[in-house]
């Protein structure tokens, strides 16, 4: 997946968004970070998804947003939707209900490219 063109066709339907280039491949301990982060550092990225709004994480807050969700078993949680946590797990993207004693996952696609194809399709 081309990341740039994702991530300029989200600014364009939101002028907010900002995002940085990423000049280093990012390591953050203990977890598998998805890999449009070795590309694109998110800033302030929100978009549309299944009637929430979706925020990626900027790359500086993915290990306090996965202490803050380490009961969820997840290799990078890299997202938040309404404050329903989104992440990797198996190279492929879930969520659950935040707060909840009892985690139900909902796969929400194969992988990360795929997610993002389906917001891609429908901007």
């Amino acid at each position: 997946m081309d990341y740039y063109s994702f991530f300029k066709k989200l600014k364009a339907e939101d002028p907010r968004i900002e995002y940085a280039t990423a000049h280093k491949a990012p390591e953050c301990k203990g977890l598998n970070i998805p890999q449009f982060y070795k590309t694109i550092d998110p800033i302030n990225v929100e978009f549309g998804f299944n009637d929430g709004i979706v925020r990626l994480e900027p790359f500086e807050g993915l290990s306090v947003l996965n202490e803050q969700y380490s009961y969820i078993e997840a290799d990078c949680v890299f997202a938040t939707c309404n404050s329903d946590p989104i992440y990797m797990k198996n190279e492929q993207v879930y969520t659950c209900t935040h707060g909840s004693k009892r985690v139900m996952e909902e796969e929400i696609a194969v992988s990360v490219d795929s997610f993002f194809e389906k917001i891609y399709g429908t901007l």
